[in-house]
């Protein structure tokens, strides 16, 4: 397959080329998906699963990991009413869409091609009101903006599990200014400037969390990080969950605590953050 962005799959559709350490934030979203829906099923209408930025569905990790099935395949395994997926890359939302069609056919699910924050209406109207939804946000950078995560919320019941990427946060400063504030939903990002880079990660989580307290959601979030990092020990990013309700927390904190492969924490030497 040409590009080295994507390899041939197992299936022969295209697979994402990853490094090796997206089979521990697989786990750990596969982990908290299946407790979180098996738990509420009863409690609810519906329970439904959003997945921004989710990829072709299967990835291929580097250094001998080989083919991993992505978090879009596999929260299929958690009794999810419905399932909405978002990517603007139109290679990356045929192959899920195949894959989904082989794996699970006639399963209500969605799969849209575009910029999330373009399509976040679309997204949004899937949703039933009285559907308790995950949405597990996944960008590489800055690319979701925060008035974007707030129309998804809006008058609805949804836990997010975000993607923090250490490394866009180190090298922050060089990014486009406007895409931060809109990420953030505010300037004070600036304010962390000279905080050390690990300090800065959680730092940052916490503005985020800050500004999702407009929306109702508790703080506390950076308490709880799951770290990911590579074969040389450097971090490459974190996984946090931000729930309005404190048994959604209680459950990523029964989530994070089984490791699927060593320390969670952001530090070696701490349990759960510096």
């Amino acid at each position: 397959m040409t590009g080295s962005k994507y390899v041939g799959g197992p299936d022969g559709l295209p697979a994402r080329v990853v490094g090796p350490w997206v089979e521990r934030k697989v786990y750990y979203v596969n982990r908290y998906a299946s407790m979180f829906a098996t738990a509420m099923r009863k409690r609810w209408a519906e329970i439904d699963y959003v997945e921004l930025f989710a990829g072709p569905g299967f990835s291929f990790g580097k250094g001998g990991v080989g083919f991993i099935e992505g978090s879009a395949l596999q929260a299929l395994s958690a009794p999810f009413g419905r399932y909405i997926y978002v990517d603007m890359d139109p290679m990356a939302t045929g192959a899920l869409q195949q894959r989904l069609n082989a794996v699970q056919p006639g399963r209500p699910w969605d799969v849209i091609t575009g910029d999330c924050n373009d399509v976040i209406a679309d997204v949004a109207t899937l949703i039933p009101r009285n559907a308790l939804t995950l949405a597990f946000v996944d960008p590489t950078g800055w690319q979701v903006r925060l008035d974007s995560i707030e129309r998804l919320v809006h008058d609805r019941p949804v836990d997010l599990l975000f993607t923090f990427h250490a490394g866009y946060m180190r090298r922050m400063w060089y990014a486009d200014a406007p895409k931060l504030t809109a990420f953030f939903g505010t300037g004070q990002w600036r304010a962390v400037k000279n905080a050390s880079p690990h300090q800065r990660v959680v730092s940052l989580v916490d503005l985020y969390n800050q500004a999702l307290t407009r929306f109702g959601y508790l703080p506390g979030s950076s308490q709880h990080l799951v770290s990911v990092r590579n074969t040389r020990g450097a971090l490459m990013y974190v996984l946090v969950l931000f729930s309005r309700n404190a048994l959604g927390l209680e459950f990523w904190r029964k989530t994070i605590g089984g490791s699927a492969s060593g320390q969670l924490a952001l530090f070696p030497d701490s349990s759960t953050r510096p």
